[in-house]
């Protein structure tokens, strides 16, 4: 459930929010602290994850977004392939170990989503590549978070 939210669209005229900050408590008890801000001079990690026995840290984008944008295809061999300083950091037990993020694939996402849109999911043997359950429960969430 949402705990605390504060949502803003700061740039003029904007109607999409652009800074925000939500509170959640989880099933478990657990609080999670979520933000998120385009306008910010210095970007921070695209995820960090705390835990009493270690921390994830990663920073950057999905490779396959800038490699598309400068014109590169789904199908080169580079596609979706990060540079190895981007790697993620997990740390514990007094160690930080480097983690490589695995190699992205927009396209066979899009193409199992399209078999199961358009047979309805009824003959495509493959899973869908979503749990339309999750994204409906994130929509709720936000909805909670608009109504605070």
């Amino acid at each position: 459930t949402v705990v605390h939210a504060e949502l803003q669209a700061r740039r003029p005229g904007e109607k999409t929010d652009d800074d925000c900050f939500v509170v959640l408590r989880h099933e478990s008890g657990v609080l999670s602290h979520h933000w998120m801000n385009m306008l910010c001079a210095q970007q921070g990690p695209r995820y960090r994850v705390l835990g009493s026995s270690g921390g994830y840290t990663k920073h950057g984008v999905d490779p396959q977004e800038p490699y598309i944008v400068a014109g590169g295809s789904p199908l080169d061999a580079e596609y979706g392939v990060e540079a190895a300083e981007w790697a993620g950091q997990l740390g514990r037990d007094g160690h930080l170990d480097r983690l490589p993020t695995e190699r992205g694939n927009y396209p066979e996402f899009y193409r199992i989503l399209a078999a199961k849109i358009s047979d309805g999911g009824a003959n495509s043997s493959l899973p869908l590549p979503v749990d339309p359950a999750g994204p409906v429960e994130v929509l709720k969430l936000i909805e909670q978070a608009r109504s605070l």
